[in-house]
């Protein structure tokens, strides 16, 4: 009996360590319902999240979701929210669409058109909370009178560990900042798409504070006084992200303040003071900002650019100043041309994603590119010169430095010669030799051989008569040669020609 109970209690904790789904369907009378299953799904989504713990999911049919809600629970003691959600998720759930973003909204409501008292905002996310594959739209929030967290985050506002992904966050509004999201302290948007957002204040598409991110997003067409696309304050980051026709007084695609943006796309944005960017103590990697000026604040001394390609920067590491050669930017087709100098131009260090903006693989031939988009079909050598560019890079600082007709410090071979023997072009002891040991019965060759190359050897008995192939294609770990055939002449030349391996 004993040994019954025992079994029976490991049984009741392992089921309860499962997780549960909870459905919505807009299409229901009402929220009476259980959620157990479609049959019985809640009408609202605020119903099914109200029911679900931990560890579970609430799935959403199609539909447009404008009614229902909650109003947040205080953050901090004394702070007092007023301002109704119409999904509030305060603990460690997903939230997802059946269908995607497309056919599923969650529709906010604004006080008369505007924000006010009787707005709600479309999603209030904490305490790891998930959610993916919705419109976030029409969104609003309280004016003067609200509280802090009340003017913020018109779409949604996130916060620490809680995540909204794939997206659509359009025509939100928010009295102080984050007219699409506000994501503070790590609250992060994934694969989404800001678009026709505004705010009075600070971040027409978003604000990052703290660690908040917007990873492989587009953000185009929000408006602010500071900041148009986005803000980002005390380490806030945009990574693989794409900013376009944002507007501002100030910064009309991202203002910076302990910001960092890794591989990111800005141009056609406007602002009275910073088209592109206006920065103090901001880190910019792997970027292009073109045809967008860049302003950085008076005093500030901890602005950095590295391997970004912009028409207004002319100092920093591997910073270029050429037309990125997008694809077509007049129907905002921001990827990279092939040959466009952005490709294989960034540098790896700074990755921090396995994908571009597109979902494509974030470094294709073997350097990473600038920019949100990493061009699928490049090779190693975007420039076409005859270089790789990573050895470039190593060489001269930069993937497209090397001039390759240029003779190296060794006085006899041009650069791409250089390169195509494996030498170092900044040694001037540095020589592509053979050596040999010639006997009567035969002829052994050596010379210095570099990975990825093949070599031939000729030969001949009369310099006036030309040479002669031996042996052709002999891959680079032989490093040698044996001539057992022409031992017999009395007089004997040899040539070792070196090529890049097919």
């Amino acid at each position: 009996m004993k040994q019954k109970l025992i079994l029976l209690t490991v049984l009741l904790a392992a089921l309860s360590a499962f997780s549960s789904e909870y459905y919505v369907d807009a299409s229901r009378p009402d929220d009476s319902g259980a959620a157990t299953n479609w049959a019985t799904a809640k009408q609202t989504i605020q119903a099914a999240v109200d029911v679900a713990t931990d560890g579970d999911t609430v799935l959403v049919t199609n539909g447009v979701y404008d009614i229902g809600g909650a109003i947040a629970p205080e953050y901090l003691p004394g702070w007092g929210n007023m301002l109704t959600n119409r999904v509030c998720v305060t603990n460690a759930i997903t939230v997802h669409s059946v269908n995607g973003a497309d056919v599923t909204v969650i529709q906010g409501a604004s006080d008369h058109g505007t924000n006010g008292p009787t707005a709600v905002r479309c999603v209030y996310l904490l305490s790891g909370a998930a959610m993916e594959g919705f419109t976030l739209q029409g969104g609003h929030t309280h004016a003067k009178d609200g509280w802090y967290y009340d003017k913020m985050g018109g779409g949604a506002l996130i916060f620490t560990n809680s995540t909204l992904t794939k997206c659509i966050l359009r025509g939100n509004t928010a009295e102080y900042s984050g007219g699409g999201a506000c994501c503070l302290g790590g609250g992060t948007l994934n694969n989404c798409t800001l678009i026709g957002n505004t705010t009075a204040g600070e971040g027409g598409g978003a604000i990052c504070w703290g660690s908040g991110m917007l990873s492989n997003c587009s953000i185009a067409e929000n408006a602010a006084t500071v900041g148009g696309g986005v803000i980002l304050l005390n380490g806030g980051m945009l990574r693989n992200c794409r900013l376009t026709g944002n507007i501002a007084t100030t910064g009309g695609g991202t203002f910076s303040s302990g910001g960092v943006l890794d591989s990111c796309t800005l141009t056609g944005n406007t602002a009275m003071y910073g088209n592109g960017l206006y920065l103090t103590n901001t880190v910019v990697n792997n970027s292009i900002i073109w045809g967008d000026d860049i302003i950085i604040a008076a005093g500030s001394t901890n602005v950095v650019f590295r391997y970004t390609c912009s028409s207004s920067l002319q100092f920093g590491k591997g910073n270029i100043c050429a037309d990125p050669l997008f694809v077509d930017s007049v129907n905002s087709n921001f990827q990279l041309q092939a040959g466009s100098p952005c490709i294989n131009a960034g540098h790896n260090s700074y990755v921090s994603s396995e994908s571009d903006l597109e979902g494509n693989p974030r470094v294709v031939g073997g350097v990473v590119d600038m920019g949100a988009y990493e061009n699928q079909t490049a090779g190693t050598d975007a420039d076409n010169d005859g270089m790789d560019d990573l050895w470039e890079l190593n060489q001269f600082g930069g993937r497209h430095f090397a001039a390759p007709d240029t003779i190296c410090l060794n006085g006899v071979n041009t650069i791409r010669e250089a390169y195509i023997a494996g030498l170092d072009p900044n040694d001037a002891a540095a020589f592509f030799e053979m050596d040999g040991d010639c006997t009567a019965e035969k002829s052994v060759l050596w010379w210095n051989a570099t990975s990825g190359r093949v070599y031939s050897v000729y030969f001949s008995t009369n310099l006036m008569n030309g040479f002669q192939p031996l042996e052709t294609n002999i891959p680079w770990t032989a490093g040698a040669f044996t001539d057992s055939v022409h031992n017999a002449q009395r007089q004997l030349f040899y040539k070792v020609d070196v090529q890049l391996a097919p």
